[in-house]
């Protein structure tokens, strides 16, 4: 398990991904999916595979949800990984 931003974010890796790691540039798009589930349990909370797009965000844009950029710039290309998020980053989302 990896530690990211001062222990906030735990990252397991599932599956590598291909290549090595990007730099990302503000300006950025990042298409991806994902699952949110609350900790310690199996409640989905939301899945983007029940959408019918993936989801997208551009990098340096000011997402409302911060935490995004940081995990998704800690990964690969086709990489899937899991996080498990502090609710003192996630907050200003719920």
């Amino acid at each position: 398990m990896e530690s990211i931003n001062d222990d906030k974010i735990q990252k397991t890796l599932v599956t590598p991904g291909i290549g090595g790691q990007p730099t990302f540039s503000n300006g950025t798009k990042v298409s991806f999916h994902f699952v949110t589930r609350i900790v310690g349990s199996n409640i989905v909370v939301d899945d983007s595979y029940k959408w019918p797009k993936h989801m997208e965000i551009v990098l340096g844009k000011k997402f409302k949800l911060e935490v995004w950029e940081t995990i998704l710039k800690s990964m690969r290309e086709k990489e899937i990984s899991k996080f498990i998020v502090h609710k003192s980053v996630s907050i200003p989302f719920f």
